[in-house]
This record gives C-alpha cells, structure tokens and sequence, in this order.
C-alpha cells in the first residue's frame, strides 16, 4: 500500500513566499523605478536651472551690446552732424576768401565814370547792373573784366541812355554778365580741405 501524502499545503506555503518574493520584487521595481525617476528629475531639473542661468546672463549681456550699440549709433551721428557742420564751415570759409577775392578783382578791373548800382552772384555767374558815363566806360569796364584773371566771358546783356545825376543826359545803364572762375591756389585749398 501506498502512504497517502497531502501536498497541498507545501503548495500553499510555496504559493505564498513566490506571491512574497514577487511582491517584493514588484515593491523594489517599483522602489527602484521612483528612486530613478525622482534623481532623472532632478537631473534634468538642475541642467534646466543652469540653462536659465546662462540664458539669463546672455540676456544681461546682449542689452548691454544693445545699449552700446545705441550709443555708437548715437555717437556715429553727432561725428556726421559735426563733420557736416565743418564742411559748412569749410564751404563758407573758401567762399569768404572767394568773395573777397572777387571784390579785390571788381576794384582792379574799376573804370572811372562807371559805377555799379547791383552785384549778383548765382554760382559760377555774376550779374552786374550799373550806370556809365558812356558806352566807351562800358567797353572799357568789359575789356578790363576780360583781361582780368578772375573773370571770364563778359556778356553785355542790354544797355540803354538814361539820365544821371552824377553823368548827366547821356548816362549809360547797363546790365553785363561774367564768369567766375577759381584762381589755382582757391582751387588748390578747396582741394586740401576736401
């Protein structure tokens, strides 16, 4: 005869501990899991916090370029208004002693018994209107201007008899145009400050 053996409850017992072993291997995977997830976390978290930083600081440093770009620009406008202003100046410091020049040159190329009543400079053009004691003055007064060094081309645009004060009946009023031209050392300044 054959003895009879219960195996159920060793089969229990063993059930038991592996539903143990495997809940505790579910509790430490799960353990392990959160440990994990948790220090990935703050990992991650960390590199975040100093990428902010280093975002923070290159924040800080392009509006410091920025503010110094303005500035430049700033000061790259005041040396163009100051370099326009000293060409101005320039400009009218040639055309002064140009100017005097040119009435230097009205008074050498002076006829007597002609007098100018109006001057006119457009550019390069001067215009002169005047009265004469005759048409002989005028003559004279257009060779003079056209011997002179300064000035070029006289046209007489009209000229008619009037009476004068100071030429009597047979004054000659008259309107005679000319050309301005640089002498070479005004030609040569211009030059040197340009």
């Amino acid at each position: 005869m054959m003895a009879c053996i219960n195996l159920l409850p060793w089969r229990q017992r063993r059930r038991r501990r592996a539903q143990h072993i495997f809940g505790a291997q579910l509790a430490a995977s799960f353990t392990a899991a959160a440990v994990l997830t948790a220090a990935a976390g703050s990992h991650v978290g960390a590199r975040v916090d100093r990428q902010e930083g280093h975002n923070r600081v290159l924040t800080a440093q392009v509006a410091e370029l920025d503010g110094r770009i303005v500035e430049t620009d700033a000061a790259h406008r005041r040396r163009d208004e100051i370099d326009e202003r000293a060409s101005v100046l320039a400009r009218l410091w040639r055309e002064r002693s140009a100017t005097v020049g040119i009435f230097n040159e009205l008074a050498q190329a002076a006829v007597a018994g002609v007098h100018y009543t109006e001057l006119t400079r457009r550019g390069d053009a001067l215009r002169a209107q005047g009265v004469a004691e005759s048409n002989d003055s005028v003559s004279q007064l257009m060779r003079k201007l056209h011997d002179s060094a300064r000035f070029t081309t006289p046209d007489l645009q009209s000229i008619d008899t009037a009476t004068s004060a100071a030429y009597g009946r047979e004054a000659a009023v008259f309107t005679l145009m000319f050309a301005v031209t640089a002498l070479d050392e005004e030609a040569h300044e211009a030059h040197g400050e340009g």
